[in-house]
């Protein structure tokens, strides 16, 4: 009877103890353009400065674009080591690449990125977040584009609790300087491309789960001490 019990807890305890394994981040929204169709000139559509949302191809969310000036052409120019990536032209500062999710049953937001510009684009890039549409925090520093090759940017956001578990979390890649990459100013055909925009985090455990969890760790506990 002893050996049965304690076969019954050590198998209790080992699936509590595999349940109870660190959980690892996901990919909750990532786009890579692969999917998207554009002309080679694709004009804000409505003519309000708005490139219309896209459709993220993991998870779910909208990519869009918005200048100031209205005859912006996007296009799906040659990506990071991929066939496609969104780009834009007439660039002026606050004009900004917007990316669009939930983070409902998620914390520890990370994300990353590709750009690249052409010598006349915007040298400086900022990332931006908010939680209502409204108002808008910098992340970090603003950084530089390359004309010559891709630049990765990473962001671990996993300190800002404020975007853990939200209804909608936007975050924007915006142009912060009238200087172009070849160091005058920026020009209308001066073209900036943003490539594989991905975010990351980690499930929010239920209620349910966590109070399970600590049913666990105590079976886990008990089976421990009885092995001695």
């Amino acid at each position: 009877m002893k050996t049965t019990l304690k076969s019954i807890i050590s198998s209790i305890a080992l699936g509590f103890c595999l349940f109870l394994r660190p959980t690892h981040a996901a990919t909750i929204a990532g786009w890579s353009f692969e999917s998207l169709t554009l002309g080679s000139v694709n004009t804000n559509a409505p003519p309000d400065g708005w490139l219309n949302n896209i459709a993220p191809e993991t998870g779910s969310g909208t990519a869009s674009g918005f200048h100031a000036a209205t005859n912006t052409a996007y296009s799906t120019s040659t990506g990071n080591n991929s066939s496609k990536s969104i780009s834009a032209n007439r660039w002026s500062v606050g004009d900004y690449y917007q990316f669009a999710i939930s983070t409902i049953g998620f914390k520890d937001i990370a994300l990353s990125y590709d750009q690249i510009g052409t010598s006349a684009s915007p040298a400086s890039f900022q990332l931006v977040y908010s939680t209502n549409g409204t108002d808008f925090a910098t992340f970090g520093s603003a950084y530089t584009v390359s004309s010559n090759s891709w630049i990765s940017v990473g962001s671990d956001l996993s300190s800002i609790t404020d975007l853990n578990n939200q209804f909608s979390v936007i975050f924007r890649v915006m142009d912060v300087s009238a200087l172009a990459i070849n160091g005058g100013s920026v020009a209308w055909n001066g073209a900036d491309r943003i490539d594989n925009f991905i975010v990351t985090a980690t499930l929010v455990p239920e209620p349910s789960i966590v109070t399970l969890g600590v049913v666990g760790g105590l079976t886990c506990l008990i089976a421990g001490r009885r092995k001695h």
